[in-house]
């Protein structure tokens, strides 16, 4: 398997969450070049298309609040 972000070697990891009650086990894909990590869950995520917020203060639409905690953030010095 080819990695989408560099195109080099990819291979099979598994990952255990001992720290549930229930040992769950699953098989993520990691680049040995650029580290580029691949499982299920990150597949899910990336197809989905983005959530938009409106915010009712500003009557604004953005994806996933960035714009929000942008202006938060340079408010507070940051």
């Amino acid at each position: 398997m080819g990695c989408p972000r560099c195109q080099g070697l990819m291979v099979a990891d598994e990952c255990v969450d001992s720290e549930s009650s229930a040992e769950i086990s699953i098989v993520a894909w990691r680049c040995l070049s650029c580290g580029e990590r691949l499982d299920p869950v990150i597949l899910k995520n990336r197809s989905a298309p983005p959530v938009l917020i409106h915010s009712r203060a500003r009557g604004q639409t953005n994806v996933y609040g960035l714009e929000v905690l942008h202006r938060k953030m340079s408010q507070s010095g940051l």
